[in-house]
C-alpha cells in the first residue's frame, strides 16, 4: 500500500423508506425480519442500507439497535440510518462525546434501489 493506488469496490446502496404506522405489538424486530424475508439471508452482501422515511420517527434508540443488530444476519457492508433528536436525547446523559455529531444524507443522494416498508402492513 506504500505510495500504491488503493481499490475499493463501492456497495450497492438501497434506500430503506419506512412508511406509516406500526400496529400494536409490532416491533423493531418485525421490520427486521420483513428486510431479511425479502432481501434473504445473504442479499446484503454487495449492499449498504439505508433507513429513512416518515416512520423511522417512531423508532426508539433501542429499537434502532435491535435492527442494526439483526441486519448483521444478511451481511451488509455497511447500515445507516439518520441520527434524530431522539438519539441525541440518548445518548447526552452518557456524556457520549459525539452527542452532537450528524450523518445525513446529501439532499441530491442518489440510491440504487429503493425498497418501501409499509409499517402498517407488518403483523406481530
Amino acid at each position: 500500500m506504500a505510495a500504491e493506488p488503493f481499490y475499493i469496490r463501492v456497495p450497492k446502496v438501497v434506500g430503506v423508506k419506512l412508511v406509516g404506522k406500526r400496529s400494536p405489538w409490532v416491533s423493531a424486530k418485525d421490520i427486521i425480519l420483513e428486510m431479511l424475508r425479502h432481501f434473504t439471508v445473504k442479499g446484503g452482501v454487495t449492499q449498504a442500507f439505508e433507513y429513512g422515511g416518515p416512520g423511522v420517527k417512531s423508532l426508539t434508540v433501542p429499537e434502532r439497535a435491535t435492527i442494526t443488530n439483526m441486519e448483521q444476519n444478511s451481511e451488509p457492508r455497511h447500515l445507516f440510518s439518520r441520527a434524530m433528536r431522539r438519539t441525541f436525547t440518548f445518548l447526552k446523559p452518557r456524556k457520549e462525546r459525539r452527542a452532537g455529531f450528524r450523518l445525513t444524507p446529501d439532499r441530491d443522494a442518489n440510491y440504487d434501489e429503493i425498497w418501501e416498508i409499509d409499517l402498517g402492513k407488518l403483523e406481530p
